[in-house]
């Protein structure tokens, strides 16, 4: 078995033009400037603006980057995190010792995923049980540690492969999972019998 997971298709989308755009545009502007050299006094303007635009391009990309250009691999026996650019993190189910939904509330602090709410959902697994203690923001994807999106279809798929007692965090999306196949199917057999 092996599943690819990405974040958002919206995230994904708009969020790698928007990482292109604040990289390329400075650089676009500084060669204009450069090419236009006989401007009177907007050189000096010109460059501070593309510099400007750079250090905030460069933000952006820090900020958007991992989710963006980012994926997630299940196998059988371990979970993958992929992203350009960034090291691949592999974590073995057997190392796993902490597997949790956690979320960003007001102050961006670690808390228990309340289902119902629209905040950004996040699973964590890691190796290391120290990481509870920390802010969900300040975690990153590192040496024994996975943080990505979550999505009912991950959850599902988690709950369906994790050993317990881990795969429990991830036990109601496959309960929702569950029951969209139940109505696709009463929908399927009501069309069929008119």
């Amino acid at each position: 078995m092996k599943k690819v997971y990405r974040t958002n298709p919206i995230l994904v989308l708009s969020g790698r033009t928007l990482t292109g755009i604040a990289l390329i545009l400075p650089i676009f502007i500084v060669g204009v400037q450069i090419k236009n050299f006989e401007l009177n006094g907007m050189w000096i303007f010109c460059l501070t603006v593309s510099i400007v635009m750079l250090i905030l391009g460069i933000l952006t990309c820090k900020w958007f980057w991992k989710n963006c250009w980012g994926k997630l691999i299940i196998k059988n026996d371990c979970v993958i995190w992929k992203c350009y650019f960034c090291k691949t993190q592999k974590l073995y189910f057997k190392d796993i010792k902490v597997a949790k939904v956690c979320e960003f509330i007001e102050g961006n602090v670690v808390k228990n995923a309340n289902v119902h709410s629209t905040n950004s959902k996040y699973i964590l697994l890691s190796s290391d049980s120290n990481i509870i203690k920390k802010r969900i923001d300040k975690i990153d994807c590192c040496k024994g540690t996975i943080k990505f999106m979550l999505s009912v279809e991950l959850g599902s798929t988690l709950n369906e492969v994790l050993p317990k007692p881990y795969n429990q965090a991830f036990s109601y999306f496959a309960a929702i999972k569950r029951k969209k196949a139940q109505k696709g199917r009463k929908k399927v057999k009501k069309e069929n019998r008119g």
